[in-house]
C-alpha cells in the first residue's frame, strides 16, 4: 500500500504524515518513570519494576502453616472418638422435628468461630457432616436457640476462664 500511495505523489513532494504516519517507538512505563526522576535530579529510584523479588512470596504464613497441621491433628483425633462419631447438627435438628437422618461426623464445626487460638479450643469443636455444615451459619437465629452457635458478643471471642 505504501507504494502505490509513493506512487500517487509526485516525487519531489514530501509524504504527508496522515498518508503515511511514522512509527514511534514504543516507550515503557518503567523507562519513563525513571527518565523522569532523572530529569527532576531525583539521586535515588524507585521504580516497583526495578525490585526483582528472588523467591515469590510465601501464600501461608509460616505461623499459619503450624496452626492448621496442629488443627488438623486435632480434628482427626477429635472426630475418631466414639462419642464424636454422629453429627450434633443433624441430632438436635431432628430433636427439634426436622425430618432428617442423622448422618456420621465427617467434620468439625467451630462453636465460636475460628480466629486465633480459637482455632485449636477442642471444647467449642462440634461434630457435624457435610450437609449440616452451612446450616447453623445459614440459619443463625435456630442455631442459637439450639445452642449449635455462640452469641454475637461470643463469636471469636477466647474464653477468659
Amino acid at each position: 500500500m505504501a507504494t502505490m500511495i509513493r506512487a500517487s505523489v509526485p516525487a519531489h513532494l514530501p509524504i504527508p504524515r496522515a498518508v503515511f504516519p511514522e512509527k514511534k517507538p514504543k516507550v515503557r512505563l518503567r523507562d519513563w518513570f525513571v527518565r523522569k526522576l532523572k530529569r527532576e535530579g531525583t539521586k535515588t529510584i524507585y521504580a516497583h519494576n526495578q525490585i526483582a523479588r528472588k523467591k515469590p512470596m510465601k501464600k501461608i504464613a509460616r505461623s499459619r502453616r503450624r496452626a492448621m497441621s496442629e488443627y488438623f491433628a486435632l480434628s482427626t483425633k477429635f472426630l475418631l472418638r466414639p462419642e464424636n462419631a454422629l453429627c450434633l447438627i443433624c441430632k438436635v435438628r431432628r430433636e427439634h422435628g426436622e425430618n432428617i437422618l442423622i448422618q456420621a461426623a465427617t467434620e468439625v464445626h467451630h462453636f465460636a468461630g475460628r480466629i486465633g487460638r480459637l482455632l485449636c479450643y477442642v471444647p467449642f469443636f462440634r461434630p457435624s457432616c457435610r450437609g449440616c455444615r452451612e446450616w447453623p451459619h445459614q440459619h443463625p437465629v435456630k442455631a442459637r436457640e439450639w445452642g449449635l452457635l455462640a452469641l454475637p458478643a461470643q463469636w471469636n471471642v477466647f474464653p477468659k476462664d
